[in-house]
């Protein structure tokens, strides 16, 4: 055997194990023994050395987690730390307790006391003895990761200094939590649930990546769940640092081998290849394996050798497969799960094999991909894929065939499905129906006109009946028809654009009743408008719903009188449809007249009750009358939790309204917690995906945007958009007010380049959505204007004006209100460029306006007065003239300008 004697001198005996250490890092670890054997000769003590640092720095026995206080100092036992212990400090900070302990160091619980605040941190300390050139560079280089990481999800670092004996240490934030696979099993999460918390993790190694930071020895220790439920991701110990070179390959600023937890290395990590991010992808894929199913990808191996041959050469089962085998005793490892409060994730083997089975096994099996380049490419991607999944959608992972993205689509869409199929299912069994009821009767009306010897009376009564018959056996055929005609077009999967698909439709249908299809049926007629007017305006398009329910509330009172429920079905939809033009003095009076007919009528109608209340609360909070709308809100509030309970879908809605209210109102401390609570019954109902969702998040964004938590605020709205976009299509109405809002704040914050830029595509969205330029186009144009005119690009302002002006006038009409407001806006600018002649005209058509809305708007009228006297009063003193100033005392008394002005 060769080798050399063994070495007394500890100080060289410490050298020659740190030089042989380094040695052995470059050797594949089924090499190393022997290479040390060959190396230490009979030294046993050097070899055991050299292992412990080889241990020590796979991750085998924690790393950094032992005080050094001096060589005077002896370390007891964890369970015998007493006051000796506890009295040491280091710096101002005392130490507490002992939270972990490994071969290089221990990590402890300590407690910053001194005259500024006290706060318990966890303090990481390099153990006497194995302070070697490698261990302390590993130190700094932890300490750099820490330094330029800042997550929600990433233990922080707080401090970092050395002690009396030169040692130095780092101090992070305690995290006071059980490790991700212990606080799941703990509190019995679902996969759906273990799928959410398991995203926030990704989100956390996303960001290190992003920062140049892989973790490489992620693991479920490492990963701490607090107990508000947020994990905690720990232990940047062995990162590895990476830096752009010139060619943009990544490379290692420090290198200390193959370093790794051996249970959720990567192959390559056990290769001693180099380590990417792939690397971390894959032990992602290990922890949400055994996340999922409480096992491990790979069953236990008689040694470590062994089970570093099947992680890097046999492929892992399928998590459903392997599910079904530990449940029936076939499993090497795992017989039966660990002690649960619900067993297994989803209550028994078969029902979890049953979720995990296609998409997730899909998902889990591509993150264990042998070779790092068919993994996922980031863990974003892996992240997006569950988003995925959780949400219904088809995953990256697989083939997009046309089989399974028509189930996935059929999956999350189950009840606009159904429910489409069920209406051409009652269209078509409707037609037969009322057809074999129109022959029955017509076959029973004759054998009575027929039959004779009956009386005179009985014979007119009989064929009176039947021809009552007949005609609502008619009437039901004419709107089966009607429907069916309207229905037949609309493909299920079209769903996904059925704003564009269904404006066809209802414009058509529009077209075919202008003919006269259903002149001579009021009752069929009145049916279909208001199903059309209504749904125009919740496609944000009440202009062309209003001629519907006009022509609708006209027929109603003949059909079912004046004071019928049908009648205020009527009011109500028109109510809405007006005030979403901002009619609000007409519908407003519509919404109490439905109301107040509902409560006389069917109080006991609580579902139509509460959405009126909601209804006319909505109308009240956007014409500013807030304390009415506050206490309709409040009543259906009451009404819903006294029908439905807390956790209903139409309690979350109610208090979203509310809560929405009393933001408008300024009471932001009352509407946050409404809102939160809103939100958190939406998201477990409905899904986070679903578009009220997004609207509570913007409505909570625009809360904390008040009380000036603009951090927050800003991922609130963020997040708003980005669950439109994803329900309902970046282009429409709700999306695009979701991003006028984010936009409008960033313009608030001075971020005007953001702004602008996200004002130009809500125009280019509204184009997209409407088909032509419209009010929405125009709207976006004049907010992008204002943006110019913070910035002081006053020319680029203008020209957007004039173009937001002529858009509203045509498709509102030149005495709109939001024409009048653009009017006098570009008036202003123009008055602040020293353009007072190209100014004066548009103010004066803007008084012509509010004289003809007199009646509609009284206060209109004044308000442009006051803007005429300001105008001409510095028209006055920019440029004197006798005649000029004499025009700012005559609109200063109310005058029209004096006979013979010209401009």
């Amino acid at each position: 055997m060769i080798g050399r004697p063994p070495v007394s001198d500890p100080t060289t005996r410490l050298r020659r194990a740190e030089a042989l250490f380094h040695e052995a890092l470059q050797r594949p670890s089924t090499e190393r023994a022997e290479f040390l054997r060959q190396r230490c000769g009979d030294d046993v003590q050097l070899i055991h050395d050299v292992e412990r640092l080889l241990a020590a720095d796979a991750g085998e026995d924690g790393f950094l987690t032992s005080p050094a206080l001096g060589p005077d100092f002896e370390m007891p036992a964890p369970d015998t730390l007493g006051d000796a212990a506890r009295t040491r400090r280091i710096g101002p900070y005392q130490l507490v307790r002992l939270l972990a302990s490994g071969g290089i160091g221990h990590v402890w619980l300590a407690r910053r006391i001194d005259e500024h605040f006290e706060k318990d941190v966890a303090l990481k300390l390099i153990k006497r003895g194995m302070d070697t050139d490698a261990i302390l560079e590993r130190f700094r280089q932890e300490r750099q990761v820490l330094a330029r990481l800042e997550h929600p999800n990433i233990a922080r670092l707080i401090d970092g200094g050395a002690t009396d004996d030169g040692l130095p240490y780092l101090v992070m934030e305690y995290v006071d939590g059980l490790p991700i696979d212990e606080d799941c099993r703990r509190r019995g999460l679902s996969v759906r649930q273990r799928l959410v918390l398991f995203r926030e993790v990704c989100a956390a190694v996303a960001y290190a990546h992003r920062n140049l930071v892989v973790h490489r020895d992620l693991k479920p220790g490492n990963i701490l769940v607090t107990d508000d439920g947020r994990p905690k991701l720990l232990d940047f110990g062995i990162a590895k640092v990476l830096a752009a070179e010139a060619d943009g390959a990544p490379r290692t600023t420090t290198r200390f081998g193959p370093l790794m937890t051996p249970e959720y290395a990567s192959p390559e990590q056990i290769r001693g290849e180099p380590v990417t991010t792939a690397s971390d992808v894959y032990s992602l894929g290990v922890m949400l394996y055994e996340l999922l199913t409480t096992l491990k990808p790979y069953e236990a191996t008689p040694t470590r050798r062994d089970f570093e041959r099947v992680v890097c050469e046999t492929e892992p089962q399928r998590p459903s497969t392997r599910v079904l085998r530990a449940a029936a005793g076939a499993d090497a490892e795992l017989r039966t799960p660990r002690a649960e409060p619900a067993g297994w994730p989803e209550g028994d083997p078969a029902r979890l094999a049953r979720v995990l089975a296609g998409d997730l096994d899909t998902i889990l099996l591509k993150t264990l991909r042998k070779e790092p380049i068919q993994r996922y490419t980031s863990v974003e991607q892996l992240s997006e894929d569950l988003r995925r999944y959780l949400e219904r959608l088809p995953i990256a992972a697989r083939p997009p065939t046309w089989a399974y993205r028509s189930r996935r689509f059929v999956q999350r869409h189950t009840a606009g499905v159904v429910a489409s199929t069920v209406a051409l299912t009652a269209v078509v069994t409707g037609l037969v129906v009322s057809s074999v009821a129109y022959v029955q009767a017509e076959a029973a009306r004759r054998r009575e006109v027929e039959q004779r010897g009956i009386a005179d009376t009985r014979r007119a009564e009989a064929e009176a009946a039947q021809l009552a018959a007949t005609a609502e056996a008619g009437k039901v055929r004419a709107t089966n028809a009607f429907l069916q005609e309207l229905l037949s077009t609309n493909d299920p999967l079209l769903k996904l654009r059925p704003d564009i698909r269904l404006r066809d439709l209802l414009d058509e249908a529009g077209r075919s009743l202008a003919a006269g299809v259903l002149t001579d049926q009021p009752e069929v007629e009145a049916a279909v408008r208001l199903m059309i007017g209504r749904t125009y305006t919740d496609m944000k398009m009440p202009a062309l719903g209003e001629p519907h329910l006009r022509r609708a509330l006209e027929l109603q009172p003949a059909l079912s009188g004046s004071e019928s429920l049908g009648t205020a079905d009527a009011w109500a939809e028109l109510a809405r449809c007006l005030c979403e033009q901002r009619q609000f003095d007409e519908g407003i009076a519509l919404h109490r007249r439905a109301l107040a007919l509902l409560r006389a009528l069917d109080p006991g109608d609580e579902a139509t009750l509460m959405r009126r209340l909601w209804s006319l609360s909505t109308a009240l909070r956007d014409h500013n009358e807030l304390a009415e709308a506050e206490a309709l809100a409040r009543e259906a509030l009451e009404l819903a939790l006294r029908v439905y309970g807390m956790r209903h879908e139409a309690t979350a809605e109610s208090r979203f309204r509310l809560g929405w209210i009393l933001s408008s109102r300024r009471a932001l401390d009352d509407a946050e917690p409404k809102l939160r609570t809103a939100l958190a019954v939406q998201q477990e109902l409905l899904g986070p995906a679903h578009p009220a969702c997004g609207e509570t998040l913007l409505r909570l964004g625009n809360t904390l945007a008040l009380k000036r938590q603009y951090d927050q605020a800003e991922g609130l709205l963020r997040e708003a958009i980005q669950v439109l976009e994803r329900s309902l299509g970046p282009e429409h109405p709700r999306t695009s007010r979701a991003a006028s809002n984010f936009a409008r704040f960033l313009t608030r914050r001075g971020r005007f380049d953001e702004a602008e830029t996200l004002f130009q595509q809500i125009a280019e969205n509204a184009r997209q959505y409407y088909g032509y330029e419209n009010g929405q186009v125009a709207s976006a144009l004049s907010s992008r204007a204002r943006v110019r005119v913070q910035r002081g690009d006053l020319a680029g302002a203008e020209s957007l004006m004039r173009e937001a002006l002529a858009l509203f006038a045509a498709d509102l009409g030149p005495d709109d209100s939001y024409t009048q407001i653009q009017r006098l806006d570009l008036a202003d600018l123009l008055t602040r460029q020293g353009c007072f002649a190209a100014a004066e005209p548009l103010l004066l058509e803007a008084h012509a306006s509010a004289a003809r809305r007199m009646q509609d708007d009284p206060h209109a009228l004044q308000t442009v007065l006051e803007r005429m006297v300001r105008f001409y009063d510095a028209w006055c003193d920019a440029e004197p003239d006798p005649q000029r100033c004499a025009q700012a005392e005559h609109w200063r008394g109310g005058r029209e300008p004096t006979p013979g002005w010209a401009p």
